[in-house]
């Protein structure tokens, strides 16, 4: 089986998040602070585009007593960048492409747990591949965000700027509690 890989990724075992994460897969999946959930039955990804997000679902997960792969010999989960892999060595994951549908051509980054056979590929409910960074992948330094792109609203779990050099709207999955009204 494998899970989608699109801008920045974290990725977890879910036999951790069965064994560790209080409340199991039920508590996992609502406290899923967007929607980008993707899952397999061997690997869940929440996928950002704000590295700042990223380290505040680490720091979560790192609270709640999941070790993030580098920090220790064995880990529950890692942080995966859709053009450059996995941030840190990480043994029990495969990251490569495959087909978007079965006879598709067209490929995305996606990530399996080492030795998995299975051909499935799961990506989040609604996903869909024109439009998306797997299409056109592009990179935003985070200062560029700040000085570039200018904030126009919060709508549910996302954040919607204005970028002027590409005339439309541009929208990145927020972590609840940041306020980028201020």
């Amino acid at each position: 089986m494998a899970v989608l890989v699109e801008a920045i990724s974290v990725i977890v075992k879910t036999s951790s998040i069965h064994d560790k994460y209080r409340g199991g897969w039920e508590a996992f999946k609502k406290d899923c602070p967007n929607r980008t959930l993707a899952a397999d039955g061997e690997l869940a990804r929440i996928g950002f585009t704000d590295p700042r997000h990223v380290r505040v679902l680490v720091e979560r997960f790192r609270m709640i007593g999941l070790v993030l792969a580098g920090d220790a010999e064995e880990s529950d989960f890692c942080v995966v960048d859709q053009l450059k892999g996995s941030t840190t060595a990480c043994e029990w994951i495969d990251v490569g492409t495959v087909p978007v549908d079965s006879d598709d051509a067209r490929t995305v980054t996606a990530a399996r747990l080492k030795g998995s056979q299975s051909k499935i590929f799961m990506k989040p409910d609604g996903w869909v591949y024109d439009g998306s960074l797997s299409q056109k992948p592009r990179f935003v330094n985070a200062l560029d965000v700040l000085q570039r792109l200018k904030y126009l609203r919060t709508e549910g779990d996302v954040d919607v700027f204005w970028d002027p050099a590409e005339g439309r709207e541009v929208v990145t999955p927020r972590v609840p509690g940041e306020d980028l009204k201020s």
